[in-house]
C-alpha cells in the first residue's frame, strides 16, 4: 500500500479488511505532519496554522473509530460528519474542513494529500487558522491521519 484517501466532503466509505495491532497515538507523526503543512503554506505566502489540541483530539477519536470499526470515510457508520464531531466536542467554528489519509509514513500521507486537488485546497485554505492532526498507528497496517481545520 502507498496511501489511501477519499475526497474531502465525499460520502464514500471504504471497508478496511484489517486487524487491530495495538492502536497507538503517534504524536511524532502528528507534529511532523503539522510542520509539513505549515511549510507548504509558508512556501505560498500563507499564514501558518496554529496547533489546537482539541482539534487533534477530534482527529484522534475519528482515526481510532475508523480502525476499530474497519472503515475509511469522512462519515461515521452512523452518518455523523466533521460538523457533528466538532459540535459534540463544543468547538466553535464558522468554517471547517477535514483531510483523511491512510499510509505507512507521514511523508507518504502528506505527499498523497498535496497531490490531490481537494486535500491541497484544505491545506492551503487562507481562511483556516487552526489545525489539529490525529495520527493513530496500527502496526503493519499503517497510520490513519485525520487533519481537522477551522477558522
Amino acid at each position: 500500500m502507498t496511501y489511501l484517501t477519499v475526497k474531502p466532503g465525499s460520502r464514500d466509505t471504504i471497508p478496511l479488511n484489517v486487524e487491530e495491532q495495538g492502536l497507538s497515538v503517534d504524536e511524532v507523526s502528528e507534529r511532523r505532519m503539522f510542520e509539513l503543512v505549515n511549510e507548504e503554506r509558508v512556501k505560498r505566502g500563507l499564514g501558518q496554522l496554529v496547533w489546537t489540541q482539541t482539534l487533534a483530539e477530534v482527529g484522534r477519536k475519528h482515526a481510532r473509530d475508523m480502525w476499530e470499526r474497519k472503515y475509511f470515510s469522512h462519515y461515521s457508520l452512523e452518518g455523523e460528519d466533521l460538523s457533528n464531531r466538532l459540535d459534540k466536542s463544543n468547538i466553535s467554528y464558522s468554517l471547517a474542513g477535514e483531510n483523511l489519509a491512510l499510509a505507512p509514513t507521514v511523508v507518504m500521507a502528506h505527499n498523497g494529500l498535496m497531490n490531490s486537488e481537494g486535500h491541497r485546497a484544505n491545506i492551503l485554505e487562507a481562511d483556516f487558522g487552526k489545525i489539529g492532526i490525529g495520527a493513530v498507528d496500527n502496526g503493519i497496517y499503517g497510520k490513519m491521519f485525520v487533519q481537522v481545520f477551522t477558522d
